[in-house]
């Protein structure tokens, strides 16, 4: 097995998921900085083993054509499943083994599954589940998951949940286990799609700078748990939190009056491939129906962040005043910001609520959630000396207060509300009994003297209060007015019909401030805030309404984001993205939304994998590599190597890359890969809609263990040295580094996207075809099948192709594959060498050793080898339908293949044809010493009839000692053998 430290004889990759994919991500990325490895990748692929645990209980029991073996098979849409949970004992459950690599501590750890009832409260069923890990058969660590669990909404259509953490021992095992603390109370069947296993330092790290960037697009799901004590919360529309357009909204309906503090409920949005920096701000807009938040309310709320499960912060709404904004979505909705700092990365975000009976949430809208860089600000234009209306000034006709049948009200030091000490404040109270209309106001113009600087429409304008320096809260808020004029003449009123007057809107730091404001519907130059004694009942004559200073958020264009936010410029409509790359849709090169990145660009075309029809630049559109046609390319991954088929350069791992696999020509190539890394130049140059398929047996190539079904796997015909392929199934194994697809022992470049300087491909005869497409690699006019010694291969018509089925579709006859289930065919497969000269009869000239060309011994007529070098001639006509079988030999030169032909020589009817026979004839006289070759008994030391062997610089199988030329495959010299008389050398 392989492990990450030096001295260890293992080594450790990770493993994918996209979920949808989404996935995936890879190691080329713009302007992103984490290592780029994929998180929640699947532990799938060779080397796994998946198996049902059965602990002490009955048998568990898996529904029809969803057995175990689902867990490891590559594609991620397939599932096991438990037919019932409620039959699912104590430790038993399911296990994926990794025999090959062992991952070190600090991977994430999990599982992701599924309960088939398709709704949100099923994540509380397996409240108590454990996933656990071990390490050569021990036991290293268990995680019980209890109210934590949330259902990803979102995520291909399902309700998935994700059981992941963080893991302190080294594992090369994840096992899903029911405990005795789970309450299974309902009779769901479980569906568990994969195991992960993945590097803590995965995904694409955020750091666009874009200010409430929503978490949204295709990479995002909705996580949501309803609380354990309560079946009757709810949530509506749940894709609405996550579809990029911030008016749309979810909503959660909460039962009044019910104690959810032991287990609350939350709505969660998890980004399954991005991560966000520690530093800046995360949150929700969000909207209570029927008003605003109170502080009470807020008191109930909590904002909580995750890694991967892992808790990160977790801060409640009426702490240290966090609650940051308000209004900002388009229209006079009170919808608010809340918000937090954050202290530690995270991919996850949540809204917690607790209520009880004195405080109801009630309904609640969620419009999105957002995040946003420390250095955002919230856009506060402040009408004060030294800042955004520098000359602003207090209008005194606007402003005072006065008597009021038995009070008085009183406004001191209103000039404070526009110099430059944001600290000052005016204040305003009354002494006296007051009744309704004993009001008292402050107004604040945009310029001392006319004409007055016009504020547009859709602003939010207020003051910023404080009541004796403490929050305002819901009952101040009903006795406060803000009004907006121009010219002297109303403007927008906060008591008139659609005019929501917000608030709440609180100050980071603690210091008990509050912004109070409206959403204005026409152009204003002045801002007038009032406050109705006779209506704040709790108002002493002991309190002080401060206020501190007016200011205005301008929204311009009315699309929901603040102009210092904006991203497309005014004018533009911000407010959807739906892509979610943080880029709206309105300056958008590319908005798509598919089940592709909009953040990653694997190849580094300068397209989004969203917006590149061939996201690895290998010449074969991601629409074609998604082989199962779903629309999702995430799930197909022919190798299991956890980069699916739309972003892995050697799609089926067997040594040989896709670009060169596609059935693009060999020039289409070099104009367009000069470095021969397997990734096309510029932004899809070439492309093919139908990959070449060589042996016609519905496996393209580049998918195809076996591309010209002879028998003999491409990864021993590729040629290439030095791959690993620990249990020889034809495909390599793990690592890879850079998560190309292409392993490091295959890997041209193991930390760069493609793989360099390794397109060449072996092609021992110099024809057309190389030798993984050739059935006759040598050219000797013997097939390769019939010279591989391979036994047991189902050939019924004898053209030098398998026959048969392919179960697994891994392009291995079912007749020659050693596993009929998996990918790959392990076991070592000696090919035949008959003359032991370490070249295999296939890719031998002579494989007797005797001195006569195979080509010559074989039985064949008619063949075209005009230099007489034994190998048939090729060039340009001589091989029509590119078998490698030349014309002159090739019963069908319009077929691939050549069924029938004449059968092998075998002059003396022993069994052995003469190619591999050292005495043909049987007529006591070894071949050699009747073929020709000059002096035989020089280059037969021993006398056994077979040259000996020694040099064979081109690997021809002629021996340098006979070759007339050692530096090309073939040999000239005795072409035609002359046979000598029995009497010129004795035995």
């Amino acid at each position: 097995m392989i492990s990450l430290a030096p001295q260890s004889r293992r080594e450790t990759h990770t493993l994918w998921v996209r979920i949808l994919a989404f996935l995936i991500s890879l190691y080329s990325f713009n302007s992103f900085a984490q290592n780029g490895a994929p998180c929640y990748k699947p532990l799938i692929g060779p080397g796994t083993t998946a198996t049902a645990v059965q602990g002490s209980g009955i048998t568990v029991g898996f529904t029809t054509g969803n057995g175990v073996e689902n867990l490891n098979n590559g594609n991620t849409a397939d599932y096991a499943e438990i037919a019932s949970t409620l039959s699912l004992a104590a430790d038993q459950g399911v296990s994926v083994t990794d025999s090959i690599n062992t991952y070190p501590a600090g991977y994430y750890a999990g599982y992701v599954v599924e309960l088939d009832n398709n709704q949100g409260t099923s994540a509380r069923v397996l409240e108590g589940i454990q996933v656990q890990t071990y390490n050569n058969g021990t036991l290293a660590e268990t995680r019980t998951f209890s109210n934590g669990l949330g259902t990803a909404l979102l995520s291909d259509d399902s309700t998935r949940i994700y059981l992941t953490f963080k893991t302190t021992q080294p594992f090369d095992e994840i096992r899903l286990i029911r405990s005795t603390l789970v309450n299974l109370s309902v009779d769901n069947s479980l569906r568990i799609y994969y195991a992960t296993a993945f590097d803590p330092a995965c995904g694409t790290l955020d750091v666009n700078g874009i200010c409430e960037d929503q978490i949204a697009g295709n990479q995002t799901v909705v996580n949501y748990n309803p609380g354990v004590l309560n079946a009757l919360t709810t949530l509506e529309d749940p894709e609405n939190i996550v579809d990029g357009d911030k008016s749309t909204f979810a909503t959660l309906i909460l039962p009044a009056g019910t104690n959810l503090v032991s287990s609350p409920p939350f709505v969660g949005v998890k980004s399954l491939q991005t991560i966000y920096p520690a530093g800046g701000r995360v949150g929700f807009v969000i909207q209570q129906a029927g008003g605003l938040l109170t502080t009470n309310v807020l008191g109930r709320l909590r904002i909580q962040t995750y890694l991967h499960g892992e808790l990160q912060d977790s801060v409640r709404l009426n702490d240290n005043a966090v609650l940051v904004g308000a209004t900002l979505l388009g229209g006079t909705d009170p919808a608010q910001k809340v918000s937090i700092t954050t202290t530690l990365p995270y991919n996850e975000v949540r809204l917690v609520l607790a209520q009880n009976a004195s405080v109801n949430v009630g309904t609640l809208r969620i419009y999105y959630a957002f995040e946003s860089a420390a250095s955002c600000t919230e856009c506060n234009d402040l009408l004060t000396e030294g800042r955004a209306y520098p000359d602003a000034s207090i209008v005194g006709d606007r402003t005072g207060g006065g008597l009021c049948g038995l009070a008085t009200v009183n406004v001191n030091n209103a000039v404070r509300v526009t110099d430059a000490d944001t600290t000052n404040f005016a204040r305003i109270n009354y002494t006296g009994t007051v009744g309704i209309g004993c009001e008292g106001s402050i107004s604040v113009r945009t310029t001392s003297s006319a004409p007055y600087t016009v504020i547009p429409a859709n602003a939010f304008a207020g003051f910023v209060i404080s009541k004796n320096n403490t929050l305002a809260d819901l009952a101040l808020l009903g006795g406060l007015r803000i009004r907006t004029y121009l010219n002297g003449t109303l403007a927008d009123d906060s008591d008139e019909a659609g005019i929501s007057l917000v608030g709440l809107s609180l100050f980071t730091g603690g210091n008990a401030r509050t912004k109070v404001g409206i959403r204005t519907t026409q152009p204003f130059d002045e801002i007038r805030i009032t406050a109705d004694f006779g209506v704040l009942s709790t108002f002493l004559t002991t309190d002080d309404l401060r206020v501190y200073y007016a200011f205005v958020q301008r929204d311009d264009d009315n699309d929901g984001v603040l102009d210092c936010n904006e991203v497309c410029g005014l004018g533009q409509d911000d407010s959807i993205d739906s892509d979610g790359d943080g880029t709206p849709d309105a300056c958008d090169a590319c908005s798509t939304a598919n089940d592709k990145s909009a953040s990653v660009d694997t190849d580094s075309d300068g397209l989004f994998n969203n917006c590149d029809p061939d996201s690895d630049n290998d010449g074969i559109p991601d629409v074609v590599e998604d082989t199962n046609n779903d629309g999702d390319p995430n799930n197909d991954d022919q190798d299991g190597d956890g980069i699916p088929n739309y972003l892995d350069l050697d799609s089926d791992n067997d040594g040989i890359l896709d670009l060169y696999e596609s059935g693009l020509t060999p020039a289409q190539i070099s104009a367009n890969d000069p470095d021969g890394n397997g990734v096309l130049n510029g932004q899809n140059p070439i492309s093919v809609t139908t990959p070449r398929d060589t042996d016609g047996d519905g496996v393209p190539d580049y998918l195809d263990l076996d591309s010209d079904n002879d028998g003999i796997k491409d990864l021993t015909e590729s040629g290439r040295t030095g791959l690993t392929d620990a249990n020889n199934d034809g495909v390599v194994d793990g690592p890879d580094t850079d998560n190309d697809g292409v392993q490091n022992s295959a890997d041209g470049a193991p930390t760069l996207f493609g793989s360099p300087g390794t397109g060449t491909i072996r092609n021992t005869d110099g024809d057309n075809s190389p030798d993984y497409r050739d059935l006759d690699s040598d050219n000797d006019g013997i097939k390769d099948l019939t010279e591989s010694g391979i036994t047991g291969a189902t050939d019924a018509n004898n053209d030098g192709v398998v026959d048969g089925p392919d179960a697994d579709g891994d392009g291995i006859r079912d007749s020659v594959d050693s596993d009929d289930v998996i990918f790959g065919s392990p076991g070592v497969v000696v090919l035949t060498d008959t003359d032991s000269d370490t070249v295999p009869n296939y890719l031998d000239l002579d494989s007797d050793n005797d001195g006569i060309k195979d080509l010559y011994e074989s039985g064949q007529t008619g063949f075209a080898d005009t230099d007489g070098n034994g190998v048939l001639d090729t060039g340009a006509g001589t091989d029509d339908d590119n078998d490698g079988i030349q014309n002159s030999v090739d019963t069908e030169d319009g077929t691939f293949g050549s069924p029938g032909g004449p059968a092998l020589k075998d002059t003396d009817s022993d069994t052995v044809p003469n190619y591999l026979d050292l005495d043909s004839d049987n007529d006591g006289i070894k071949d050699l010493y009747e073929s020709g070759v000059p002096n035989p008994g020089a280059v037969d030391t021993d006398g056994n009839g077979v040259i000996d062997t020694g040099a064979d610089t081109d690997k021809d199988g002629v021996q340098t000692s006979v070759d007339s030329n050692d530096n090309l495959f073939g040999s000239t010299d005795l072409a035609a053998p002359s046979i000598r008389m029995a009497t010129t050398y004795r035995m």
